[in-house]
This record gives structure tokens, sequence and C-alpha cells, in this order.
């Protein structure tokens, strides 16, 4: 895979966190959770893993 394409990929996994992020608990959940059970991909199943792993690594807890 070329550098260009590596780079548009990293872009577009940013994107697609960012959006998900700024989403509604919920229904960024229902959104990821979709991701992982639309296919037997494993493509997908990396994807859901990188953006569920972000998303706890990105979570403040608030006491």
């Amino acid at each position: 895979m070329d550098n260009q394409r590596a780079d548009e990929i990293k872009a577009l996994k940013k994107l697609l966190f960012s959006i998900i992020r700024n989403m509604p608990h919920d229904t960024a959940i229902s959104i990821i959770n979709n991701i992982v059970n639309t296919d037997n991909n494993e493509a997908l199943n990396r994807l859901y893993l990188e953006i569920t792993d972000a998303m706890l690594n990105t979570t403040r807890i608030v006491d």
C-alpha cells in the first residue's frame, strides 16, 4: 500500500471517530454495534476495535 493511500485511510478513520465521538452515547454505541454486526468482515472488526479502543482511551471519567 502506498503512503498516500495509508494517509487517506488514517484520515478517514479519524473523521469517522470524530463523528461518532460527538454523537449522543446511545447513538454512538448503536453505530459501533451496527458496524460489527453488519458482516463477518475482519477489516470491519479491526475498525470496530480501533474505534472502541480510541473511545475508551479518550473518555473522561467524571466522579
